[in-house]
């Protein structure tokens, strides 16, 4: 399958990390990167080369630097891939490095393969792996399990080891209070009441750290059985089917039916398949899904015991202004939210590798977009205008895979050490005005003396704690020398005007991102076309291909395919023909995002063009009783007043397990009587009384009707207000 524009050769770095004028993802384009300036007639690049000064001295390998490592800092936050590299935290071209995991450690309750293990319900799907892989995203296939293994054990080793898990001691534990709503900054928030948690409580002071470390434990292998984990694609919504804004991880609320559902993106997983990037990316992909499921468990933990709190929303944590459970627990286990140089937000392909990490600050207005469904609290820290991006350092990525780590350091050193390490020297942001210039640390001041370790006073932790410090001075003496050097350099490449302005990368203006060039994809060769379109045909009744009125994502059908008749034809032949179709506008349309070298994903709608004229003979279903259609509007306008609600109130979303939804409305049936003809009525739908009702409706043309087999459909006279 091609991709446009036409494929030219790639730099050894683009061929990993995507070259931006590849694929397509509406949103990236709001970012208006000028990407035309990687443009040179030859091997499409990456954008991402480190490139030192002292290389660019004439006239036109100075517009050229200034344009590239504007473009750079356009990407990254101000910096060059050369200051990153500088800084020890540029994975690109990071090179000798030995690879290696905590092979060792037993993977925890929470994340054990059986947790792993339960069905989709029908209007989901599990993703293709695709780019020539067999099988699905699923932790059966051991393409993915043993890609997932390293992640899983490093997350094993966070939920087991006693020094971090303080917030989780605070979390399952802890002291909790009423907010008062004066201190919160509601907003456009609506009042709710909130709570807010803290370490210490008179129970835990009453146990020692071991019987502390003991209950956490046994609170964590019982809450274990109410949560289920799914790997899934963070492009498309796991349960409507189309495109989503894509996040690394989400979590879903318990109902009567099902757990709490924790799904883990594949795109995180994606990196680890890739033999090709450094081993520096490696160690980052690992903690990323590690930290990932991590996060997800915090949400999911919470739902599990919101039950034991008198407040269902999730708590603040001590003093910090931002409540998101997910970011709290990464703040107190890692010293910082992180953030990917090469985020999939920015980028076409989703799924390459993360070349490096900044530190954000949490408890700063920058974390305004990770918080939206949670208002702040009115008192701010003082600094909270201003957040200064710290790169982190390459080696923290390395260390907490090394069981020493573990014992010699984090057991007896306390939480901070396992801390991600900064690099001293960062980029200052002002709310107000914008980039205020390069930064040092606070603790920079520090480097230019050593403690000294005296042995006949200090203890073995006093002892190993100087040490880790002396080394950290060091380790920031040289990399500043190195910083300072290389700024001195950068003077010395010539200033380019053109008439009295400075020669330098723009961004493009805000009417160019209008132009989506790669929107259609080449037509592909599709030599199963006939035998798919005969299938296609043949199965419009039984798949509904009718009433495919929405956008529906292309594995989502495939599903639909295979359930109904196996090994007719693979997903990648399926997705031929439905872009062979797109093409030449007759039965479905097709739109893709992502790029290559990572996979892409595509949605599908029927197109009327093409189909031959059908009348489809209705079902040979009696009627349903007064008593059954009662129930089943019943019990659909209770289900659209609950958690549950957005399947009704999505106009996008259409198709729902229909014997899930069953047994979720009998479950609001139950709690009420209701009423019909002034009778107060109760009851249950059967399977067959539910049936009924839907092909009443598909005969009268009311909302509802059969999608593909196991799924009720919204119909295409669909009206939201008859069932809010």
């Amino acid at each position: 399958m091609a991709s446009n524009p036409p494929a030219r050769g790639l730099t050894a770095i683009a061929a990993i990390y995507g070259h931006p004028l590849h694929g397509r993802h509406p949103n990236v384009m709001l970012h208006r990167y000028d990407h035309d300036v990687l443009e040179n007639g030859g091997p499409l690049k990456s954008g991402l080369t480190p490139l030192h000064p002292d290389s660019y001295r004439t006239v036109d390998e100075a517009k050229y630097y200034h344009i590239a490592t504007g473009y750079q800092r356009d990407r990254l936050r101000m910096f060059t891939a050369t200051e990153l590299e500088t800084l020890e935290a540029w994975a690109p071209v990071r090179v000798g490095d030995e690879y290696k995991f905590l092979s060792d450690v037993p993977l925890h309750p929470l994340v054990e393969k059986k947790r792993w293990d339960s069905p989709l319900p029908l209007h989901q799907a599990l993703c293709p792996l695709r780019n020539g892989r067999d099988g699905y995203w699923t932790t059966s296939n051991d393409i993915v399990w043993n890609a997932m293994l390293p992640s899983l054990r490093l997350a094993s080793q966070y939920l087991s080891q006693s020094q971090t898990l303080q917030w989780w001691y605070a979390l399952l534990f802890g002291d909790y209070d009423d907010v008062d709503p004066n201190d919160v900054d509601w907003g456009s928030h609506v009042p709710e009441n909130r709570q807010i948690f803290y370490h210490w409580h008179p129970q835990l002071s009453r146990l020692t750290p071991t019987d502390i470390d003991a209950e956490v434990q046994k609170k964590f292998k019982q809450l274990s059985e109410d949560i289920e984990l799914h790997v899934c694609s963070g492009m498309i919504t796991h349960d409507s089917g189309i495109f989503a804004d894509y996040c690394d991880g989400i979590t879903i609320y318990p109902t009567s039916q099902q757990k709490t559902q924790v799904y883990i993106h594949s795109e995180l997983i994606e990196p680890l398949l890739n033999q090709n990037i450094t081993i520096a990316d490696r160690m980052m992909a690992i903690h990323v899904l590690s930290a990932t499921i991590i996060h997800e468990l915090s949400h999911a933990i919470w739902q599990c015991i919101t039950e034991e709190h008198i407040r269902h929303l999730e708590p603040h944590f001590e003093n910090e202004v931002w409540c998101e459970l997910g970011f709290s627990m990464q703040n107190s286990v890692w010293g910082a939210v992180h953030d990917a140089f090469i985020s999939p937000t920015v980028v076409n392909a989703k799924g390459v590798p993360h070349a490096g990490f900044f530190e954000v600050p949490w408890n700063s207005r920058v974390c305004a977009t990770l918080a939206i469904d949670n208002p702040p609290m009115k008192a701010k820290p003082i600094d909270w205008d201003e957040h200064i991006l710290y790169p982190v350092k390459l080696d923290s990525f390395f260390r907490e895979n090394y069981s020493e780590f573990w014992t010699q350091y984090v057991k007896k050193l306390g939480p901070t050490a396992a801390y991600l390490q900064r690099a001293p020297w960062g980029n200052k942001f002002v709310a107000a005005s914008g980039y205020a210039g390069l930064c040092e640390d606070p603790a920079k001041h520090r480097i230019q003396d050593y403690i000294i370790i005296d042995r006949s006073k200090m203890t073995e932790v006093q002892m190993l704690a100087a040490q880790k410090e002396n080394s950290r001075r060091q380790q920031a003496k040289d990399i500043t020398s190195k910083i300072l050097a290389l700024y001195q350099a950068n003077k010395k490449v010539p200033v380019i005007y053109m008439g009295n302005s400075v020669y330098r990368y723009q961004r493009k203006n805000s009417a160019s991102i209008s132009n989506d060039p790669n929107k259609i994809l080449s037509t592909p060769n599709c030599p199963k076309f006939n035998l798919i379109l005969y299938f296609v045909i043949t199965t419009r009744e039984v798949l509904a291909w009718d009433t495919l009125h929405f956008k529906l994502s292309e594995h989502i059908l495939y599903a639909h395919i295979t359930r109904y008749k196996k090994d007719v034809f693979t997903a990648d032949e399926w997705r031929d023909f439905l872009i062979t179709c797109s093409n030449n506008n007759m039965l479905f349309d097709y739109e893709y995002i992502g790029g290559p070298p990572t996979p892409i994903f595509g949605v599908v709608r029927r197109n009327a063009n093409g189909w031959p004229p059908s009348v489809l003979p209705q079902r040979n279903l009696p009627n349903p009783s007064r008593y059954e259609v009662g129930a089943f509007v019943e019990g659909i306008r209770r289900f659209a007043k609950s958690s549950l609600k957005h399947f009704i109130l999505d106009d996008q979303w259409c198709d729902y397990d229909k014997n899930l939804l069953r047994r979720l409305v009998n479950e609001q049936l139950k709690l009420r009587l209701f009423d019909l003809d002034g009778v107060p009525t109760d009851g249950l739908l059967t399977v067959e009384a539910f049936d009924r009702v839907i092909a009443w409706c598909e005969r009268i043309n009311e909302s509802w009707c059969f999608g593909p087999p196991g799924i009720i459909r919204k119909s295409p006279t669909w009206d939201i207000q008859k069932w809010k």
